[in-house]
């Protein structure tokens, strides 16, 4: 795990820019701004997955990937090692009755984090404190 300046981006903050009318469109841009000042910003396989599905073409998808301030690092074997041991825990542990069940994405892209920047901007912070206690989440609310 890597200490540095640099901070990888989860697909729930750049969705809110993608998709239309989402509350947190406007903050979520600014925060991206702000963190690419001082910082390398990275996303993941996973969210390059989650986003490019709302794009019409791989042409769009380009258009709008090479105006944005972070660059896709690949996964690793460690990557896959963490994500598989911190869903593991979340299998044994979960309860079927609540809502918002994670998928095994979720983990591939909090661990890419932890491994490569120890540090993720997202809006769900509790997931990530919950299992990668060592990644440090950082909210786009919280960096106007």
């Amino acid at each position: 795990m890597k200490a540095c300046l640099s901070a990888a981006i989860d697909s729930s903050v750049l969705l809110d820019i993608v998709l239309p009318d989402s509350k947190f469109s406007q903050s979520n841009r600014q925060a991206l701004r702000k963190m690419s000042e001082n910082n390398t910003l990275i996303i993941s396989p996973a969210v390059l997955a989650e986003i490019s599905v709302h794009f019409k073409s791989k042409r769009h998808f380009n258009k709008w990937y090479n105006s944005k301030p972070f660059q896709l690092e690949p996964d690793s074997e460690e990557v896959s090692w963490w994500a598989s041991q911190f869903f593991r825990r979340y299998i044994k542990e979960r309860s079927y009755s609540k809502k918002g069940l994670k998928i095994l994405p979720d983990f591939f892209i909090a661990a890419h984090a932890l491994v490569h920047t120890g540090t993720l901007l997202t809006r769900d912070k509790d997931f990530s404190k919950k299992y990668f206690k060592e990644l440090k989440t950082i909210s786009p609310q919280t960096l106007k």
